[in-house]
């Protein structure tokens, strides 16, 4: 999923040199949160869009699953993804070369698998890999340019050396069905149908806390814009 150019500008109109991030966000407000390309998701009903705002700001633990800090240097980016969405893949590239690069920033992944059975059992198979405490490096793999089957996944896991009737069993566990409804239900109420959908927790010009939710992709330049 795209975002116009007409929205890119807009991002680059709301960015002036930076101020340290001080503020806290328990006082967050709808006019803190910006909706890039709205258009793609919620149309330019401004109803909506005054929903989706205040969804983010009443659900901002479950979103960005930490309590709401005094961010200072504090960033946080949450996708909503599907490993068998080449888009996601494209950008999975970029997350990682910033959080090599950024260790103030933190990534949150939330597995929205709206592909099919393969998208499905991809999105079970990585949450189950956190038992055995191998997500981070687990979702690297899945996020390669190959295809995603049954064969693909477990080969990748026993690359990890992950039990594998383990990952089986845990596969099936209400825990991983849970944590899936979950997100459909969070992604329902954000309004969100399409991956990549990002929700950023980074800073205005005036270093107050600011929410940005983009539904698309962005270049690298772009997503350290609003970054800053």
């Amino acid at each position: 999923m795209l975002i116009p150019n007409k929205f890119l500008s807009i991002i680059l109109l709301l960015f002036l040199p930076v101020l340290s991030l001080s503020a806290t966000v328990d006082s967050l407000q709808p006019e803190d949160v910006t909706i890039i390309a709205p258009k793609f998701i919620i149309g330019n009903n401004q109803k909506y869009q005054a929903q989706v705002k205040n969804v983010i700001i009443n659900r901002f633990t479950e979103i960005f699953e930490v309590e709401i800090p005094k961010l200072e240097d504090q960033r946080v980016v949450t996708e909503f993804f599907d490993y068998t969405c080449g888009h996601c893949k494209n950008m999975a590239k970029i997350l990682n070369e910033i959080g090599d690069a950024r260790k103030n920033v933190s990534f949150i992944y939330k597995q929205f698998p709206i592909r099919g059975d393969k998208a499905r059992l991809a999105a079970r198979a990585a949450i189950a890999s956190k038992a055995q405490n191998h997500f981070p490096e687990f979702h690297k793999l899945l996020m390669q340019n190959q295809p995603i089957n049954k064969k693909t996944i477990l080969t990748k896991a026993d690359s990890l050396n992950l039990d594998l009737t383990q990952l089986a069993k845990d596969m099936e566990s209400t825990t991983t069905y849970t944590e899936i409804s979950d997100n459909y239900g969070l992604a329902q109420a954000l309004k969100i149908t399409g991956t990549p959908t990002f929700l950023i927790l980074g800073q205005n010009s005036d270093g107050k806390p600011h929410i940005y939710y983009v539904a698309g992709i962005l270049d690298k330049k772009e997503l350290e814009i609003l970054l800053r």
